[in-house]
Formats: C-alpha cells, structure tokens, sequence
C-alpha cells in the first residue's frame, strides 16, 4: 500500500521526535507505559469507534475511520469489479492517509511528546489491544480488506488517467541509460501520480536486497534459540549438510540485463515492475490473472516503449495465477516479486511448489509487520515458509520497525514504506536431500514451534 501520510503532519511528528529524544526530555519507564496506554486508547477511538476505547480524553466527535469507510465498501458491488465508491474522492483520500498515518508512527493530532521510546510503546499497546479484543480483530481484518480494495480502485483510476496523456506525448529522443536516469524518465511519465515516491523507494530496497550477499537462514535467530539445545546442534547440523555444496548465489552473479523478474500480481497500474526494469535494464514478465488489469498493464508497456522510455522487449505482459507458477530449465525466472495484495493463500502455495524446483531461482514475498499487518495488508506466514530447500535469506524493512538485535540480512527502507519484502532461495536439492527435510521438521515440531514448515514430498 503506498498511501501517503500528509507531509506537514510527518514533518512535525519529526520534530516531535527530535526534541522529545534530548536527554533533558527522556521520560521514565512508568510515564511511558502510561501515556502509551492513554494515547492507544484514543487512536483505539479513532480508528474503530470510541464504544470500543476503555478510555476517551480528549477524543473528537464524528465517524471514526473504520465507519467512514464501511460505508463506502457496502457502496461497491464487489462481485461486479465496481469500486468507484472507494476510487480517489476527498473523504476515502482523507480516511486512508489518516489510516497510513497511523501504521508510520504519525500520532500528531493528538498530545503527547513521542520519543521513539513512546512510540514502541504505543506500537505494543495498539497491537496488544487489537490482537486480544475479539471484535476488534474482526473491524480490522475488515479494514484491512476494505483497504485492499482501494488500493485496487486507487490503480485503476490513475491508469485510467494516465494512460491517454502517455500517448499524446512525443518520444524521447533516445533511450536512456538503466539506472536513476531511466528510473526519472519514468518517473516523468506517472506525473500526477500521488505515490510515485513510494514506489521507488519501495522497489530500490527490494533492488539492494536483491544485491545483497546471501545467507541462507532457514531460521531467523528468535525462532533457533526457542529451540532445546540438544535439537538446535541438530538442526544446525541437518542445515549445514543440506546446503552444502549448493551456490545460492549464482542469479546475482549474471549481470541485470540478463536476468529475467517477474511480478506477480502486477495490476492495471504496474509501477514496480516498470521500475524494476528502469533501474536495472533486467527483463521484466508483468503476471496477473484478471484480463483488465493486464490490459491495462499491456498499454503502459505500449505506451512506453512508444516513448522510448522501455526498451523494445525487455517488459511483457502474461496471464496466470503467480500461485502456479512453476520454474523449469526451459522457462527460468532469476527471480519472482509476489506483489502485496496477492493474498496469503497464493504465496503460500507459491512456496509450497517452490520447494520441489529443479531450479535455483529467487523469491521476494512482500509482507508486513505489526500495525501493517493488522490494518493495511494480511501477514504471510513467511517463517514456515522457510525450510531447507526454500531458505529464508533476509529482508527489506521500514527504518522503524527494526528490532534491536535483528541479524538477519537487512535492508533498511525509508519510513514512508508500509511494507516488509522478505527473501527466500530455491535450492535444487537432491532425493536423498530432500529426505533428510524430515530432520528439520522434526526439530520444530518438537520444540512445540506453531510456524511448522510446509509439508515436502518424500
């Protein structure tokens, strides 16, 4: 989701923090806890009505966000592919900033002098309230669904505005080279488009994360000290034997322009794909099942190319679900971007196939964390994706959702980015490997680990 908080409202959250992190301002321990736990109350209040807040100081009257827009969702026609009541309008363009707002940590209309200490705290206390409150883990898996479809609307009216303005344009005069100055050329070209700046911090994490040396984890480092210690030399041990002798990173080896990405789930308004080709030069399949969206994504691709702003072949356009997506060694992807709105059942499945590919090839899952995964997009259980012969490799996160101590490979993405993208490689591994799978599953089925790997044929 790449909606935009308002920038005069980041600014002085900024400011906020800036003064409030001094050493003449560092609250206690308890003052902290307690103004998380007022403020919470309060966004609580906000976001899903103040019958649902256990305390109201100081709250505004009016629809909190989550009524605001129901309404409008119980406007659409789902069914029929009609979104126009949650399109771009001044109340749904309001609704969601505030909602994005929220989920970045931009508590400003409401007092307190946050320090990134309060606000943690108030992260905690906002997820803790929403995951132990029944109805309100039900408003906010519907808010969730609720954004997703804006989303949707969101692309399609910017495709549908754009793409007569792309045509009319005159071509440049040469192509320019990959890297940040096609990346600007197409940047040109979504003038108009509110979230363009989003997009390409969003993709350029992705990008560096693709540049990153790989470090097969299988485990992130909370999940291997749960494990008793007579089964984490085990598992280490069972780990250390699958992967040797497998090189996870031969695709980063190839030079960009000979690389093949495809995104699946692309929609009628393909920026990150589009991107993903202009700052590397790489070949690019642009992936969906709905017939309009690739429409839609066919014309850009047209459009550009016409503009001198693609090159002539590099980007195209193909039908199918990204959860049947099979790699073969006459149809090889160096990688594969699962877009956010693809929902967690085809990712899922997507990994699920993974593990049996004759191939090596890499995986880059968007996800999220925390409020995100509560509000804006539905978590994936990437952790039990992750296993021998699909390990886990690292992952771009926002700036402020880092945890302290984090070892895992990280690229670190601007605060404006909602989302997480996790990173997974596909090892080719052998029968007898693939036997030994049974190792891994039994050391976490022992230590009682809810995340289970996804099962692996014999």
């Amino acid at each position: 989701m790449v909606f935009e908080a308002d920038a005069r409202g980041q600014r002085a959250h900024d400011a906020m923090l800036r003064a409030a992190s001094s050493p003449s301002s560092a609250p206690d321990a308890h003052s902290v806890l307690c103004s998380a736990r007022e403020l919470a109350e309060q966004l609580i209040a906000e976001l899903f009505g103040r019958e649902h807040a256990l305390t109201t100081p100081g709250v505004r009257s009016g629809a909190c966000l989550y009524e605001l827009l129901a309404l409008r969702h119980a406007a659409c026609h789902v069914t029929r592919g009609d979104l126009r009541a949650l399109a771009p309008c001044p109340e749904v363009n309001r609704s969601l900033s505030r909602l994005v707002a929220i989920i970045q940590g931009d508590f400003t209309s409401h007092a307190l002098q946050a320090s990134e200490t309060h606000a943690r705290a108030l992260r905690a206390q906002l997820l803790t309230r929403i995951r132990n409150t029944q109805e309100l883990r039900v408003r906010a898996q519907h808010l969730r669904s609720i954004a997703g479809l804006a989303e949707h609307a969101l692309e399609q009216h910017w495709s549908d505005v754009l793409l007569p303005r792309l045509r009319s344009l005159a071509p440049m005069s040469r192509l320019a080279a990959a890297g940040p100055q096609r990346a600007r050329a197409l940047a040109a070209c979504l003038e108009g488009f509110p979230y363009t700046r989003n997009y390409l911090q969003l993709t350029a994490a992705e990008i560096s994360l693709l540049e990153q040396p790989l470090r097969p984890l299988a485990l992130r480092a909370a999940e291997r000290s749960a494990l008793p210690a007579e089964l984490r030399w085990e598992f280490e041990r069972a780990l250390a034997q699958l992967q040797a002798g497998h090189t996870s990173d031969a695709t980063r080896k190839t030079a960009w322009p000979e690389r093949t990405i495809t995104f699946g789930g692309c929609g009628p308004l393909p920026v990150t794909g589009l991107l993903l080709h202009a700052f590397t030069g790489a070949r690019v399949v642009l992936m969906d099942r709905d017939t309009r969206a690739l429409a839609a994504a066919q014309a850009w691709v047209d459009a550009l190319e016409r503009l001198a702003v693609l090159e002539l072949g590099a980007v195209r356009v193909c039908q199918g679900d990204v959860a049947n997506l099979a790699l073969t060694p006459q149809s090889p992807a160096d990688a594969v971007l699962v877009a956010s709105l693809v929902d967690a059942h085809a990712k899922q499945e997507l990994a699920r196939r993974w593990q049996r590919q004759p191939v090596s090839a890499l995986l880059l899952l968007r996800a999220a964390r925390g409020l995100c995964a509560e509000l804006a997009y539905a978590p994936v259980a990437t952790h039990a994706v992750s296993c021998a012969a699909l390990p886990f490799c690292g992952e771009s996160v926002p700036e402020h959702l880092v945890e302290p101590g984090e070892d895992s490979v990280l690229v670190r993405a601007p605060r404006a980015v909602l989302n997480t993208t996790e990173l997974y490689c596909s090892l080719p591994l052998t029968a007898a490997e693939k036997r030994d799978l049974a190792t891994l599953s039994l050391a976490r089925s022992r230590a009682g680990d809810e995340r289970q790997p996804l099962s692996q044929d014999p």
